[in-house]
């Protein structure tokens, strides 16, 4: 493996999670007058929770007095009574053991809150995968500034050009491009745009092990 260190977003990249947290979003916008249709929500992948609410109630016309940070509550909160329908990405753990095999360093970078974060490590037993990690607290702008990047590779010790990030959003392969980082893509909602823009598309963690 070319890489010293490899930086993974947490959400739809290990965790195969899209669809409860999408659950999530329609159940509190029901609860504050939101009426969806069947179609996909307009959320964006890898910018967190937060950042997420104002595009939904703009795309729905939502009038509420509670703030960003409520209805942010409020959605992981949801997520996590249903956690019980989420799991790890098929060979995620495999990959990481032919990672550190080879002596490469490990950091999660995610735009979520460190507190749900933690849960869904401990609930997966994922809490020794990872040598550092970095969450939405630690930095003052997320995805797809590169700020979450440059700090968990900052808490490796690890230069840019050493980091393979590992995304599964748009937001995250810019934001790693931002940041002087490669990227690997995780293709499985198919977008055609992080497609183009990353280094290395794969749709398996098997075929990821092949091409680094």
């Amino acid at each position: 493996m070319d890489y010293k260190a490899l930086l993974f977003d947490l959400d739809g990249t290990i965790l195969d999670n899209n669809t409860v947290y999408e659950s999530a979003f329609r159940e509190v916008l029901k609860e504050i007058g939101g009426k969806t249709l069947i179609e996909p929500l307009p959320t964006q992948g890898s910018i967190g929770i937060g950042p997420n609410w104002p595009i939904l109630l703009d795309k729905y016309q939502v009038k509420t007095t509670k703030t960003t940070a409520e209805l942010t509550k409020e959605t992981q909160e949801e997520y996590l009574l249903n956690l019980g329908k989420v799991t790890v990405r098929p060979g995620f753990l495999d990959f990481v053991d032919f990672a550190r095999k080879q002596g490469v360093r490990l950091a999660l970078a995610t735009s979520n809150e460190r507190e749900t974060v933690d849960i869904c490590l401990k609930r997966f037993e994922l809490e020794d995968v990872f040598e550092k990690i970095t969450t939405a607290e630690d930095v003052e702008n997320l995805k797809p500034a590169p700020d979450i990047f440059f700090k968990a590779a900052e808490k490796l010790e690890a230069l840019p050009i050493d980091c393979l990030v590992v995304e599964d959003g748009l937001a995250g392969v810019r934001g790693a491009h931002a940041a002087g980082m490669r990227v690997a893509y995780y293709v499985h909602d198919g977008d055609e745009v992080a497609k183009n823009e990353a280094d290395i598309i794969f749709t398996s963690y098997l075929e990821l092990q092949d091409r680094v």
